[in-house]
């Protein structure tokens, strides 16, 4: 996993890897977007070697972006899942 600050440009990072990733997947929302780069040289399925999947929060003073292999957001999905599951029965629990 990486993590870099950089200046307030919502598509600064996309415009520097399109040179060597192509874009198959982005979603935007107010404070976050998040997109899976795959190198362009690579087949029609993303070499999870290779791939990566970036993450940005915008709202913030000064932007992050995150940037993980695809075995990095595998473990995160799962962790972010168990926590959502927890937050959903903490949440159940005090009704």
């Amino acid at each position: 996993m990486s993590l870099t600050s950089e200046p307030h440009n919502d598509n600064l990072n996309r415009e520097h890897s399109s040179q060597t990733h192509e874009i198959r997947y982005l979603a935007k929302y107010s404070s976050y977007e998040f997109w899976l780069a795959v190198p362009r040289s690579s087949p029609c399925v993303p070499n999870p070697d290779l791939s990566v999947v970036q993450l940005r929060f915008k709202d913030l003073q000064s932007p992050y972006n995150v940037v993980l292999s695809v075995g990095e957001f595998e473990a995160f999905y799962n962790a972010l899942s168990r926590l959502e599951e927890y937050v959903r029965r903490e949440y159940e629990a005090r009704k």
